[in-house]
């Protein structure tokens, strides 16, 4: 993907608003498994991003170290990420 973010990096030669940079593609995978424990309900289990992606879809820069994000218009942070790998575990009715 090519875009043209709003976000202000710690980049030589960054104009805002009219520098252009690519973003590569990445994966994310997910697994879920399902047992039916009676009639109309179910018990799940579920990993949403097993292999711990720190990435965004969209944004630049990231929350990591380094932070190439300019911290003078941040509010704080350092960047955007994605949720880190997570555990579900639930019980599903249906009726």
């Amino acid at each position: 993907m090519w875009y043209n973010t709003e976000e202000r990096l710690l980049l030589p030669g960054q104009l805002v608003n009219v520098t252009v940079y690519r973003k590569s593609p990445f994966w994310v995978w997910n697994t879920r498994y399902e047992v039916e424990a009676g009639k109309g309900w179910t018990v799940f289990t579920a990993v949403n991003n097993i292999f711990d992606i720190n990435q965004h879809p969209i944004f630049i820069a990231l929350d990591q170290t380094p932070c190439i994000a300019n911290p003078t218009f941040q509010n704080g942070g350092c960047g955007n990420s994605m949720p880190g790998r997570e555990f579900i575990v639930g019980v599903q009715g249906r009726w």
